[in-house]
């Protein structure tokens, strides 16, 4: 297969090839239809004629055999018909005679002059081609006739005379400057190339290194966007690594729990109805716990994926937050944690209700966590616009900057020391929760500062273009 350079030598000499050839042809047609060939030989004729006619004017006989001489040297020399003809059509002199057809009276048109620019007429001979002639006057009434063909330009004689040469020459030198500022283009778009796929050969074996951008504009966006899709390669294998271990250190526990436990039994180590009562409690808790890992994994999965169920019809917010304030007002009371709940003139939006209390669960669930005894979580809702905000904020410690973006990754712990904890979440929450939210499409993100609490915001619009059927039905309601 050819290489790039190749191809755009090949291209270049090619290009240069068809210019060379369409200047070569247009240079032959012009050549051939050009005067200047014409006017050169129309000139000579006057000039000759005029010369040897002022020759001939002092001659006392025209019809020595030394005038006959001396018209038979001119003639050669100017590689010229002359001739002498008389009035009454006899021609007592021609150059030409054994060459050429004899010359006719009949043929001339009989208006000598004498001057320089004389006119330059043609006749054509029978069978023959044209001929140029001039006409001067001689002493005795006698004319002299200085004719020549008509020159004739050949396409065969214009290449081997005019153009053989020069278009040798232009089209070698064409070539060479082709060659040498193929090079130099072919090297300065191919090494960005190979450069390119050298990375992509170091990302097949695993490596990911961050290429240089050069070269043309679409190559350095290339090489940008190759950069940027090692980046997103390394950061998608790096979560899948994170998952499995985040996965199999989530397991370890419940497992080992549940392996022991069983284990016991077998062995008959765990007799009495109250070991055993305790041992099942055991097993079914982080059976449990195992259960809510793989299906929130598999909620998770879906919700990404775009393929998770979304049961639209018009939900009541101030209903949804009074709702999360009823689910959860036991464990804020036993927390001693004041929930609050401030309702705001809003319509109904369209989305899952489950799914958006599944939301507000986590976030008042979450809030309830970290807020102290003494302290305060407000549930509001508020329209702005097209959309409809729900803020869930606690007085609790609050979110370092660094760590508000990474509390929506997969397993992400922000106090570490909670992490496998009996009762504990597993870190998966906050991403089902932006999932969900997204699927409406919503935006969840939070405003914290360490020591000033945390607002979570959730931001959904109250219709979509594909809602508007829903919409109406819930005004009517």
């Amino acid at each position: 297969m050819p290489s790039l350079r190749n191809r755009l030598w090949l291209s270049y000499a090619a290009l240069i090839g068809v210019l060379s050839l369409t200047v070569a042809v247009t240079l032959l047609w012009s050549l051939l239809r050009s005067p200047l060939l014409y006017r050169s030989t129309t000139q000579q004729l006057r000039l000759i004629s005029a010369l040897t006619a002022r020759r001939l004017q002092s001659q006392p006989d025209l019809q020595s055999e030394k005038i006959y001489r001396q018209l038979d040297l001119a003639a050669q020399e100017s590689d010229l018909r002359l001739a002498i003809i008389n009035l009454s059509g006899q021609v007592t002199y021609d150059s030409g005679a054994e060459q050429y057809p004899a010359l006719r009276l009949t043929d001339l048109t009989l208006s000598p002059v004498v001057q320089m620019d004389v006119p330059v007429r043609t006749f054509r001979v029978p069978q023959s081609r044209v001929w140029f002639y001039v006409l001067q006057p001689l002493p005795g009434d006698y004319i002299l006739v200085t004719t020549t063909p008509r020159p004739q330009q050949t396409l065969r004689g214009i290449l081997r005379d005019e153009m053989l040469g020069p278009l040798f020459f232009s089209g070698g030198l064409a070539l060479l400057l082709a060659f040498i500022f193929s090079a130099f283009m072919s090297r300065w778009i191919a090494r960005p190339l190979q450069q390119l796929a050298e990375g992509a050969r170091s990302m097949a074996r695993g490596q990911y290194p961050i290429l240089t951008p050069s070269g043309p504009r679409e190559i350095f966006d290339l090489t940008q966007s190759l950069n940027d899709l090692s980046q997103q390669v390394q950061t998608s294998q790096q979560a899948q690594r994170d998952l499995i271990g985040n996965i199999s250190h989530e397991l370890k526990t419940p497992i080992t729990a549940i392996q022991g436990f069983s284990q016991a039994i077998l062995d008959g180590t765990v007799t009495s109805p109250a070991a055993l009562q305790e041992a099942a409690t055991v097993m079914s808790v982080e059976s449990d716990r195992m259960h809510r890992l793989v299906s929130d994994l598999l909620t998770l999965t879906r919700l990404e994926g775009g393929i998770a169920d979304l049961h639209r019809a018009p939900v009541d917010l101030n209903a949804l937050i009074h709702h999360a304030q009823a689910r959860f007002s036991l464990q804020a009371r036993q927390s001693g944690v004041e929930l609050v709940v401030l309702s705001g003139a809003v319509p109904p939006i369209i989305g899952d209700g489950d799914r958006l209390s599944q939301v507000l669960a986590n976030l008042v669930d979450n809030a309830l966590k970290y807020t102290p005894p003494g302290g305060k979580i407000t549930l509001s809702v508020t329209a702005e616009g097209d959309w409809a905000i729900l803020r869930i904020a606690d007085t609790g410690p609050g979110i370092p900057a660094d760590e508000q973006e990474r509390i929506f990754e997969r397993f992400y712990q922000l106090d570490k020391s909670r992490r496998g904890g009996s009762g504990r979440g597993v870190g998966l929450g906050l991403p089902i929760a932006r999932e969900i939210v997204r699927a409406h499409s919503g935006s969840l993100w939070v405003e914290s500062s360490p020591g000033q609490g945390s607002i979570f915001v959730i931001k959904i619009p109250f219709v979509l273009p594909d809602d508007i059927t829903l919409n109406q039905k819930a005004n009517n309601a």
